[in-house]
């Protein structure tokens, strides 16, 4: 099971804000509480200065619906090769008609293979992360260009209008 890390940062929103909208959500929930740890209060509610919304989701959850994805791709691939090579089977198919398919089927079944490799590389490396680590990094990187742009004194009106406005 992963692990849970507090990381000490500066609120996004303010406290009675929060407890406005968590009452509110309590009124308004007709169902029993799920799993706590994907129940997100404010998912789709914050809104970054680019106008997207926040979304509590992870890229290792993608990667675990591709991984299966491919691997029913791969199951269906070798249950068609097997189809194929019992009619060819039965009807005594001659090479020239059955290595050509059979070659169009490998290739196929060789890149959904390569495909999962990398997706399996790639769930790999995203368990390995520090990902404290890499929060904080990403936390004081923002902190210090919040910083710049409250401190800068814009040129001309057109840098105004992007980062102020």
């Amino acid at each position: 099971m992963g692990e849970i890390y507090q990381i000490p940062v500066e609120p996004i929103i303010d406290i009675p804000t929060y407890e406005l909208f968590k009452s509110q959500r309590e009124k308004n929930k007709t169902h029993p509480s799920q799993n706590i740890r994907h129940d997100y209060l404010l998912s789709g509610h914050l809104k970054c200065s680019c106008n997207l919304t926040w979304q509590a989701r992870t890229a290792f959850n993608r990667m675990q619906q591709d991984e299966l994805c491919l691997r029913e791709e791969i199951q269906k691939l070798a249950t068609e090769r097997q189809e194929f090579i019992t009619r060819a089977r039965k009807v005594q198919m001659k090479d020239e008609e059955l290595l050509p398919q059979m070659d169009e089927l490998n290739k196929r079944d060789l890149g959904l293979k390569r495909n999962l490799t990398a997706i399996e590389q790639a769930m790999d490396a995203f368990t390995e992360i520090d990902l404290e680590e890499q929060v904080r990094k990403y936390v004081a990187d923002l902190q210090v260009e919040m910083k710049e742009l409250i401190n800068a004194t814009p040129q001309t009106l057109r840098i105004v209008i992007r980062y102020f406005c």
